[in-house]
């Protein structure tokens, strides 16, 4: 192929996280496509394992990083009044998604590493070795890019939201992150998100706190990226990724002069897509096998979430920071305006 559609996997990650350490033989990940060579049907049910193990926590840290931030009071605005707000979600991998572990293959037999333990993208540099069942030949799937930190490995999710009151108790918010585009690979990414918040307080009598709010939230967004792999040969080759997140929780939140607390708990669910379309030549020496299609993966998540955080409001200026209880715990800032 002239072009990796890994390697255009790796130049996103890199392109929306800013990342730029070396990933040395990452590149490798394209022996997994030698899988078609040995059986189209069954080797694509190898390889898609293979990739949604190796890819999983890069999804679902984007995923719970976009489905993060979206509110920092339970109190809603008047009619037409506003908020815009600059953020980022910061979601931390588990070290036990460092690795991940292999079930049965129908095409090829892991040779190392012995416990079957495989680096995902965010674990160690080294690389696992497989075999084919039926031509006996070895070959390297991919080894992780060593993000770890001292902090561990982490995704930012950068984003832009705006809110508006538009009935008595009631916001909509609208969220989304300014489009990236890279030019080499053909490359499009962009995210659009909307959400809702609902005042709970006014159905309850009587309570005699107008700085304490109830409410209720639900949010949608989705993340795309495309990327067009056409060469001389082949005008429709492209890969595509999505990853959509919705998020569900009830609010509360105290405000005492300039700051207000808040709280809140809910669920988030995460699914997640991963496709190669279009016609791929793959070597196999001696001969050349045409593929069509070749990957088409979907995996998801779901859990329970809790968030504790603190907004800081000076006249219409308003700085928050949150921290999200969740699989991938999730580290929010915001810097904004408020008009009531």
């Amino acid at each position: 192929m002239k072009k990796s559609v890994f390697t255009v996997i790796i130049t996103i990650i890199i392109t929306i996280n800013g990342y730029s350490q070396q990933f040395g033989n990452i590149t490798a990940i394209d022996n997994l496509l030698q899988l078609y060579a040995v059986s189209a049907q069954n080797g694509a049910q190898d390889a898609e394992q293979i990739l949604t193990g190796y890819l999983s926590p890069l999804m679902k840290g984007i995923g719970f990083g976009m489905a993060s931030g979206w509110v920092n009071t339970a109190a809603t605005h008047k009619p037409g009044g506003f908020d815009f707000s600059i953020s980022l979600n910061t979601s931390f991998i588990p070290v036990s998604d460092y690795v991940y572990t292999i079930g049965p293959l129908k095409e090829a037999t892991l040779v190392s590493p012995g416990d079957g333990s495989i680096p995902t993208i965010f674990g160690r540099n080294g690389a696992p070795t497989f075999q084919h069942n039926i031509t006996n030949e070895y070959f390297d799937g991919a080894g992780g890019m060593g993000f770890e930190s001292a902090f561990g490995s982490f995704i930012p999710t950068p984003m832009v939201q705006a809110g508006i009151g538009v009935i008595p108790g009631t916001d909509v918010k609208i969220r989304f992150m300014p489009p990236l585009k890279n030019t080499q690979y053909g490359l499009n990414v962009n995210m659009l998100g909307i959400g809702g918040t609902h005042d709970l307080t006014q159905y309850i009598p009587d309570m005699g706190d107008e700085n304490f709010k109830i409410s209720a939230f639900a949010g949608f967004t989705r993340f795309n990226f495309n990327a067009d792999l056409s060469d001389a040969k082949d005008k429709s080759k492209t890969a595509a990724f999505h990853v959509n997140s919705i998020t569900v929780q009830a609010i509360a939140s105290k405000t005492i002069t300039i700051f207000t607390l808040y709280a809140s708990g809910g669920v988030t669910q995460s699914l997640l897509n991963t496709s190669f379309k279009g016609g791929y030549s793959i070597d196999n020496d001696p001969s050349t096998i045409e593929v069509t299609d070749p990957l088409d993966m979907t995996f998801g998540s779901l859990g329970p979430r809790g968030t504790l955080g603190l907004q800081m409001k000076f006249i219409a200026l308003t700085m928050n920071m949150d921290y999200t209880f969740q699989k991938y715990n999730t580290l929010s800032v915001g810097l904004g305006i408020s008009i009531k």
